[in-house]
């Protein structure tokens, strides 16, 4: 494995490259192997943060400008870190929490949102057939109110950004399992197209007496 050296004397001086042998165990970095004002550091007995912290090399931009200016070559430019930095910043807008609320949805009726967004995901609450206008439970069968639920599922995932068809999984609770086929029916008009994975699973008993509860992930 080759290290390559660079000698960096003074700032006009044009910069010499060496390459020795250092064992396979080291990978291929740039080394400076010595500053101009390291003479001036051992006369003052200062240390080399010592001198960077001190005078005009305090800043960090005067020291980071400094090393861009040596670095004819570019072994320690500081292109890569700036882009570094802005990606992260950019990972970090990403990932703050946005809370999803739209009047088109029944409201929610206990300590949780109807959708939460985060670093391009949308995680929508669980739906029961509640009249968006009035949040009284939708009466019918089956039938009747997994329509009522889909459609406040898609008010809420459109509000976010996303939609059904960018819906990756959802997940259906039913009251009584006989009435999957029946639900299925109604379930694969508004994802036939665009069939998400999905979990179904009977429970002892759902809010409000609902028959029916999905909730649902979409990416936006």
């Amino acid at each position: 494995m080759k290290v390559l050296e660079v000698s960096a004397e003074a700032e006009g001086d044009e910069k010499v490259q060496t390459a020795s042998s250092r064992g396979p165990q080291l990978a291929a970095v740039g080394v400076i192997s010595q500053f101009p004002e390291r003479e001036q550091r051992k006369k003052q007995g200062r240390s080399r943060n010592q001198y960077l912290m001190s005078g005009k090399k305090h800043h960090s931009l005067s020291v980071n400008h400094s090393l861009r200016t040596r670095c004819k070559h570019g072994l320690f430019a500081l292109r890569p870190v700036v882009s570094w930095y802005r990606f992260a910043s950019k990972e970090q807008d990403n990932m703050n929490k946005q809370v999803i609320s739209t009047a088109n949805a029944p409201k929610a009726i206990g300590p949780y949102e109807q959708a939460v967004k985060i670093g391009g995901w949308v995680y929508v609450s669980g739906q029961i057939p509640l009249n968006p206008d009035t949040g009284a439970l939708v009466e019918g069968d089956i039938a009747v109110q997994t329509r009522r639920v889909l459609e406040n599922l898609r008010a809420v995932v459109e509000a976010a950004g996303s939609s059904f068809e960018r819906t990756v999984k959802t997940t259906v609770f039913l009251k009584n399992i006989s009435d999957f086929s029946a639900m299925n029916e109604v379930y694969a008009e508004y994802f036939g197209a665009a069939k998400p994975a999905r979990s179904t699973v009977a429970v002892a008993d759902l809010p409000r007496g609902a028959l029916v509860e999905i909730d649902l992930i979409a990416v936006t």
